[in-house]
Parts: C-alpha cells; structure tokens; sequence
C-alpha cells in the first residue's frame, strides 16, 4: 500500500458553536485514504473499483430491447464493497443497469431556504440503503492499528435511539487509533455493475446532521470523484479524495454545511462534481466516536 501524507488540506470551521481556527492543514488527518489496508469489520477491505455500466440489447423495429445486467443485488459475497458484500437485494431492476453519471431528482427545501435532495435518511437497520436515485452502501475503513466498536453488523449496523431525526442514525466508535484514523464512507451511486458516477453539478454542496461523544472531534468531509480515482490508479493506489475543510463536531446534533467550493484536491481545484463517487467522513482521533444522520446535496 502507498500512502500520501498530503492529500488533505484547507482550513477549518467550526459546528455547534466551537470557534473557528484559521489556517492550513487539518491537524494531522490523512493525507487521503489508502486503497488499500485493514478494513473494520463492516468495511471494505481497501478502496472500490469503479465497475462498469452493462449495455442491454438495441431491439428491432417495435420491439424493445433488452435491458442490462440484472438488478438481482449486487454481487454477494465477501470482500465486495462493505465487506458482506454490496448493495445484495437493492439492486436495480431488470434493464436499468447502472447508469454511470446519473442525475438527482425530486428535492426539496432546508429551513434555510436552500433547495435539497435527500441522499439518505438512515432509516434503515443495515449498511444498504436506496432512495432513487441514489443506491448503495455505507461501510468503514481504518488505517489497522486500532479496532471499531460501532458500526454494528448485519440488521444492526445503523444505531436507533436519540437520532437527530426520525429513530436510525449511524455511528463510528472504536479506540487506539495511532495513524491516519477512520473513514466512514457512503456509496451513491453502487448498482449490480459496482460503484458508478452519479452527477451532482446542479447542486452547490453537501449537508448532514452530525455530532461527537468524544469531545470536540476534527472530521473532515471527502468526495471521491474521477479526478481522484485516476490519480490514485496513476500514483500507485492512493485513493486520494479531495477534501473538504476540517469541521468540529460537538455532543449534540448540529448540522454542518459543507460547500462544493470549499473542497480542494491538494488545495488546487474543486472535484468533479458530475462524476462523484462517494462520500468520506474522515477523523484521526485515537479514539472516535461520532454519528451521522440526514444526508442531503443543497442548492443555493
């Protein structure tokens, strides 16, 4: 495995009230997430490959043609994305395939005015979610030294009690980390082919309910687009994701608004915000233990 120590940078902001600290860096977090390396229990062992979208067949006259790859699940097994396998059961219907730089439709509107789309709610008691057109799977991934009390598996794997809305809401717990930390990470667009693009360009950024039971906790929000899938496959398998500035989380839900704008690779440029693959929530802490809930993209 090759592990850049570079990837991440910017300044942070601050959540729920914490002051800001200007200035670069975010305190030691990875300088990206390797592709490869211990996995949690739930999570992916290494980074994902993209998969590619299967074509059905063109028809005749009248008569439609066939559709693509069946959406039985994705494949089932060990050591597909999370681990347990990828988004088996959620996949997409006979003749959808996976539809590489699909767009989002049907939002809706934040108390701030801002348009929403919702990517997922974590209403649901395993990693697999789909809320169309955003299908996939929520896993984590550790840099091995320390170990992850939550996520739970199976049926248990998002947690219920005092969510920020509705009853489920996913957690990252663990102790002993010594290295670049834990990353918590949602696939957006993951059908029977694998990972695919999904394009969010419509939309000015990202936003989610977070919160920390470990203190005042750095975690820093990644995208993972296909500027940084090919930098990785041309730098010998460094998943580097662009990254966001360093928000702090506190003990009670606060929403962090994260905009496109604010997310640099190497400090030099946005991501691709038409080709995204994924989501990261990444944190150094020896000992984490933050939650998630009310995933959404805003537009201004």
């Amino acid at each position: 495995m090759i592990y850049s120590e570079d990837l991440l940078s910017g300044s942070e902001k601050s959540v729920g009230g914490i002051g800001a600290t200007n200035g670069s860096g975010n305190g030691g977090s990875p300088g990206g997430i390797p592709s490869g390396g211990s996995s949690a229990e739930n999570g992916a062992t290494g980074g994902m490959s993209p998969g590619e979208p299967s074509s059905g067949s063109g028809g005749s006259g009248d008569t439609d043609g066939a559709g693509g790859s069946n959406g039985e699940g994705a494949a089932s097994g060990e050591g597909a994305t999370s681990g347990e396998g990828a988004t088996s059961g959620e996949g997409a219907s006979t003749g959808e395939g996976a539809s590489t730089g699909q767009g989002a439709t049907g939002a809706g509107s934040g108390d701030d005015g801002a348009e929403r789309v919702l990517v997922d709610d974590l209403e649901h008691p395993t990693k697999n979610y789909s809320n169309n057109p955003f299908v996939g799977v929520w896993s984590t991934v550790t840099d091995g030294t320390g170990t992850l009390t939550q996520p739970g598996t199976g049926s248990a794997f998002t947690s219920t009690g005092d969510a920020a809305e509705g009853d489920r809401f996913v957690r990252l717990a663990g102790a002993d980390f010594t290295n670049w930390g834990t990353d918590l990470y949602i696939s957006l667009n993951e059908r029977q082919s694998g990972p695919q693009l999904i394009d969010m360009s419509d939309y000015d950024g990202l936003v989610f309910q977070g919160r920390s039971a470990s203190g005042d906790l750095a975690l820093s929000v990644a995208i993972e687009d296909q500027f940084s899938r090919d930098f990785a496959e041309d730098n010998g398998g460094t998943t580097s994701h662009a990254s966001s500035d360093t928000y702090y989380l506190v003990s009670s839900w606060s929403e962090v608004k994260v905009s496109f704008s604010d997310i640099a690779f190497h400090a030099e440029r946005e991501p691709d915000t038409d080709k995204i693959y994924s989501i990261h929530f990444t944190t150094d802490a020896a000992e984490p233990d933050f939650s998630i809930d009310k995933l959404e993209f805003y537009k201004d």
